[in-house]
């Protein structure tokens, strides 16, 4: 992804964590509550952001948040840390239900590189204070830890990344986590681009605690089929959304989900959905939430 144009993930976290102001609270009277046709297909709606927005985030209707695995679990730092970390969590508005950026891109999964034995080490670390801070499931982006060298063959990386996704489920089961790797864009990465790539790869694994993500908006970027979500159906738990060509907030330029959502509703699945966009305010949101509501009305009886 070209840094001038469309924001990273720690780009659109810090986006969410710097949105808003004055214009938050004047807005709150202007817009009404999200409907319920959101709830229908995502039971659990949550925002990418900083705990600055969190209180912002409830009172539109959000359900949760999402941070990183270094900002939340703190997982370079001591235990006594960990530990004022945790009373903080505890009176946090709304808590955080999932956490992305598992590995930095020291920790290498694929490639001539790859380090396993390392990242299982993180990994415990993580799923252990990811179940005591309440955290259901880790997003496994982490586009520099998987990206891979030219030359490098795809199906030996394909290899790699199920052989370390099986040493995870076990990790991960223990500390009643989920770990959901989710398919990126060509200009992040140049491995698992695609959802139909993704789907026998945790197909693969075949593990309880490994599910995947499917990220509308890198589905977007790489102009795959919406009916390749059909496949991952049995594997998917988590989506994640924000607009093609600024990575916005749906609404704010009107990109049409519906066939998307079609394929979800025809095959009656329900699970998480992320708002993985850069930040807006309370009316912004609350837009978002009736204009997926009226997508997803549509896309019902469409499909």
């Amino acid at each position: 992804m070209s840094a001038t144009k469309h924001p990273s993930r720690r780009d659109v976290l810090a986006l969410a964590g710097s949105a808003g102001g004055m214009g938050i609270l004047g807005a709150a009277c202007a817009s009404s509550p999200p409907k319920a046709g959101c709830r229908r297909l995502f039971e659990t709606m949550l925002l990418t952001g900083g705990e600055d927005r969190a209180a912002v985030a409830k009172q539109a209707g959000f359900a949760g948040m999402v941070t990183s695995v270094g900002t939340h679990l703190l997982p370079d730092r001591d235990e006594e840390e960990f530990a004022a970390r945790l009373e903080k969590i505890a009176s946090a508005p709304l808590p955080v239900r999932a956490c992305n950026v598992f590995l930095s891109g020291s920790l290498r999964a694929t490639g001539p590189r790859a380090d396993h034995d390392a990242i299982e080490r993180h990994a415990a670390k993580v799923f252990h204070r990811a179940g005591r801070a309440g955290v259901d499931r880790i997003v496994f982006g982490s586009a520099s830890a998987r990206a891979l060298p030219e030359g490098f063959a795809q199906e030996r990386a394909k290899d790699q990344f199920v052989a370390l996704l099986r040493r995870l489920g076990p990790l991960a089961a223990a500390e009643g986590v989920r770990v959901v790797p989710e398919n990126l864009n060509r200009g992040e990465c140049n491995f698992l681009t695609r959802v139909e790539e993704l789907v026998p790869i945790v197909a693969a694994v075949d593990h309880p605690a490994i599910r995947m993500t499917a990220d509308l908006y890198h589905m977007a970027r790489e102009e795959e089929d919406p009916e390749h979500l059909a496949a991952a159906i049995p594997w998917l738990a988590h989506l994640e959304i924000a607009e093609k060509a600024k990575r916005t907030v749906p609404g704010t330029a009107g990109d049409d989900f519906r066939p998307y959502f079609r394929v979800l509703c025809r095959h009656g699945w329900s699970g998480w959905l992320n708002v993985e966009a850069a930040g807006s305010d309370l009316a912004g949101y609350r837009r978002m939430f009736a204009f997926l509501d009226n997508q997803i009305e549509e896309a019902s009886v469409m499909s």
